[in-house]
């Protein structure tokens, strides 16, 4: 699954080496319905075996290059999702920001 995509991560991670900052990949939280076919489908947008195995080649990958990463996926119930599964309501996103904030204070230790 990883391409030449994932190098531009490496990348970033050099980047922020190379400045002293913290780098934090954050997977953002999709949404999960509960409906027809969610035994097979998180939502119209992700297949659950796709985006299981994304996930998973995520975190290795993150892993054997030392990079932070912040999964996310689950974080957020369905009702905290607006007009399509892509959108946060604003508290949500309030939600996310203090995760993200919370982590990367932890990193700064």
């Amino acid at each position: 699954m990883p391409n030449a995509r994932w190098k531009a991560l490496e990348a970033g991670k050099a980047l922020a080496e190379e400045r002293g900052v913290p780098l934090l990949l954050v997977n953002d939280p999709i949404f999960r319905a509960d409906g027809p076919r969610s035994d097979r489908e998180y939502n119209s947008y992700y297949g659950r075996a796709i985006y299981d195995r994304y996930r998973a080649v995520l975190s290795r990958y993150c892993a054997a290059r030392r990079i932070a990463l912040l999964d996310l996926w689950d974080f957020l119930g369905p009702r905290e999702f607006d007009d399509t599964p892509q959108h946060y309501l604003p508290e949500a996103n309030a939600r996310i920001a203090r995760a993200v904030t919370d982590r990367l204070a932890e990193m700064a230790k």
